[in-house]
């Protein structure tokens, strides 16, 4: 049964994430941000790290750095709902787009907007386990 750690700064996104793995017969262990979640990586293995991009203190990009330099055999899902593409001052572009597209850069294995439902998640995890199955 794989162990999957639910990284989010948002207490309902990170119950119902939960609710839904653990119905599906996942293991779930959730942190409330990327320093909980490194300490939890550093007292044990997960088979996938789910983690939102925008959280205070340590953000999911920073998480997914780490993951791939420390536990590159750990799956990764970035999630993010930070909101529309808007302009930033020095004229590029921020927001969920550019956000999804830099976690996928940096070696997550698939990326998802919020919000989405239940099959999207869970067809999700089912895929990066497998993939990792096959080259792990």
């Amino acid at each position: 049964m794989a162990e999957i750690l639910v990284v989010d700064d948002d207490e309902n996104a990170r119950t119902s994430t939960k609710v839904v793995l653990e119905r599906a017969g996942f293991l779930v262990t959730v942190a409330e941000n990327g320093h909980q979640a490194g300490q939890l990586l550093s007292q044990r293995s997960f088979d996938l790290v789910i983690t939102d991009l925008v959280m205070p203190g340590k953000a999911g990009i920073e998480l997914i750095t780490d993951l791939a330099k420390h536990f590159p055999n750990t799956a990764v899902i970035a999630m993010s709902g930070a909101g529309p593409r808007r302009e930033s001052l020095d004229g590029g572009t921020f927001g969920q787009p550019m956000l999804l597209s830099t976690a996928k850069m940096i070696g997550a294995d698939a990326i998802l907007g919020k919000p989405f439902g239940p099959e999207t998640l869970l067809l999700s995890v089912r895929k990066c386990l497998d993939v990792r199955s096959k080259t792990g």
